[in-house]
């Protein structure tokens, strides 16, 4: 009988689609096991070899139709329309350290206006009124302003109309950008 069975594993070639089924096995396998690691040990984000997997639970997100991200903390290069991971600190309306993701819509020596209409940055449209401060039932004009941004800030928008971003914290200092973010899902 064992005998019969060496002989019939040497008889069994692996083949290239057998292998290339293992490959995919193991590359499902391996994602499965970060997001469920992911999901269980700290629900909003999970680091792995310079890499941040975060998922936004928010009712109304700054990026609408998007649940999850990957960051990469290796690339902190700043570019402009780009989506990019950051700390929250000394905003005013997040606790310090937590984690957010906006685009980088302004960049040091950029001239930023911001109206209850618009958001303009060098004269370009970059966001639309201020939703969040109208649905929070604060005064808009608390938040009309004009300014140069300054050295190693960064001025950061979301894509929704409700997205609490720069026009309402102010700018994003460079030592709080995490890194360049990817949509996921």
């Amino acid at each position: 009988m064992r005998k019969r069975m060496i002989a019939d594993l040497n008889h069994r070639r692996i083949t290239a689609a057998d292998k290339q089924l293992m490959k995919r096995k193991i590359i499902i396998f391996t994602g499965a096991f970060f997001i469920i690691s992911a999901l269980l040990f700290q629900p909003d984000r999970f680091t792995v070899f310079g890499w941040i997997v975060t998922v936004d639970f928010q009712d109304h997100t700054c990026l609408p139709g998007h649940r999850i991200f990957l960051v990469n903390t290796w690339n902190r290069t700043p570019a402009r329309g780009e989506l990019f991971a950051f700390v929250s600190r000394r905003t005013g309306f997040f606790s310090d350290g937590q984690l957010m993701l906006k685009k980088m819509s302004a960049l040091p020596g950029d001239f930023v206006s911001v109206s209850s209409d618009s958001t303009l940055v060098n004269g370009s449209v970059a966001a639309r009124g201020l939703g969040a401060a109208e649905h929070a039932g604060a005064d808009p004009a608390l938040f009309v302003r004009s300014f140069t941004v300054g050295a190693e800030e960064y001025f950061m928008v979301g894509e929704s109309y409700l997205s609490l971003d720069s026009r309402y914290f102010g700018t994003v200092h460079e030592e709080d950008l995490l890194g360049r973010a990817y949509i996921v899902y």
